[in-house]
């Protein structure tokens, strides 16, 4: 029997055919130009539209803002901390005790201030408790916290101390609602006070612009407080909804 041979047919495209094809891609190309032709000019439409603005002189004294006869730091503490403040404190206290029917006695502004003045050294002088400062033990006891104010009528301070009138507060449906109204008139007095005896730099002015923002946005959002989790379970921070 004899071999069959098949034969293998390739279309081989004519002349006209190839000049076709040719057409066909430099039609692409152009599309193409022309596509990054529009885009730059887009580009250049939007450079050309924008429009930078500098920022104005910046003609403001900064630094401390404190009268001639202000030498000590209990008279600055006192400046940026005043009397106005104090009695807000005092009489909003001695309400609260009413209110809550605590058998103790009045608190007076110099009580107050002896109060604020062991916290700061409190701040100075470290210990784990501040009962610790009452301590028998004498390698923790302090002698002048001790001589100033008991121990009793410190943990009165720490329990009580109030800034405004719980009464009044307003509901959460209340449209006049602040989330931070217990210590408001505190930080609206605080406000002033430093304004008055601090001019900002322009670098702080721009990083308090920023801050009252983020100020402004967390208040619009729930108070969060931070959660440490047991190490066996997890080595991360949880936010707990308060």
């Amino acid at each position: 029997m004899g071999r069959t041979r098949k034969r293998i047919v390739t279309d081989i495209p004519s002349d006209s055919e190839s000049v076709d094809g040719l057409e066909d891609d430099d039609d692409g190309d152009d599309d193409t130009d022309n596509e990054e032709e529009s885009n730059n000019l887009a580009i250049e439409k939007w450079k050309k539209a924008t429009k930078t603005k500098d920022d104005l002189p910046f003609t403001e004294e900064f630094g401390p803002k404190l009268p001639d006869d202000i030498k000590t730091p209990l008279q600055i503490f006192l400046c940026l901390f005043p009397d106005e403040l104090l009695d807000i404190i005092v009489a909003q206290t001695n309400l609260y005790a009413v209110q809550i029917k605590r058998k103790a006695d009045p608190i007076t502004k110099d009580e107050l201030l002896i109060f604020l003045r062991l916290n700061i050294l409190m701040g100075v002088k470290k210990l784990p408790s501040y009962r610790d400062y009452w301590s028998s033990n004498p390698e923790l006891h302090d002698d002048y916290v001790a001589s100033k104010m008991t121990i009793t009528r410190f943990g009165f301070f720490l329990g009580n101390l109030h800034m405004a009138d719980n009464n009044k507060e307003p509901t959460r449906t209340d449209p006049n609602f602040d989330r931070l109204y217990k210590i408001r008139p505190m930080l609206n007095k605080l406000n002033d006070t430093y304004k008055m005896h601090w001019g900002p730099s322009i670098e702080r002015e721009k990083a308090e612009s920023i801050g009252s923002l983020t100020y402004l946005y967390r208040l619009s959002k729930p108070l969060y407080s931070l959660q440490y989790k047991s190490p066996y379970e997890s080595d991360y921070l949880e936010m707990q909804h308060l």
